[in-house]
């Protein structure tokens, strides 16, 4: 299904972030397991990679980018989005130059579940997110960006 052309351009990227927001969380609860472990890792990053963007995309929409002129000043604000920019940029750049939050955030621990038995086996992968000397349980971090 194409978007429609009228629609505000920041529904695009909303609507993506919804999609990687679904696979994250269809990860963390269980789901067949049909490819590589890393596979989920990655769409951990894409999450917050694309949620991250979503203020870059507000900005530069002219539908409402007047509207929008402090959403720098809402993410500096929230330690939830500050992560989230942190964890999008150290996965595309190798290293954070400008953290948000902390130079050290990343994906840390991960934890794989493995069911087996039905037609197929299901896994579940949940991560953490390591910043500052402090643990975060990544699928809250998703749900808190997303709110």
């Amino acid at each position: 299904m194409s978007p429609d052309p009228g629609a505000d351009k920041w529904a695009d990227q909303w609507a993506r972030i919804a999609r990687w927001f679904t696979l994250l969380s269809k990860t963390n609860a269980g789901r067949p397991h049909h490819r590589e472990s890393d596979y989920y890792r990655d769409e951990a990053y894409s999450f917050f990679q694309n949620a991250y963007h979503f203020k870059d995309w507000l900005k530069n929409d002219p539908a409402v980018s007047a509207r929008v002129s402090d959403v720098e000043s809402v993410v500096a604000g929230s330690q939830n989005l500050r992560l989230c920019g942190d964890l999008c940029n150290g996965s595309k750049h190798l290293r954070l130059t400008a953290p948000k939050e902390s130079a050290d955030t990343k994906l840390g621990k991960q934890e794989f579940r493995l069911a087996v038995g039905g037609e197929s086996p299901i896994i579940s992968a949940k991560y953490e997110v390591n910043s500052g000397g402090k643990a975060y349980d990544a699928s809250t971090l998703a749900q808190a960006c997303m709110a």
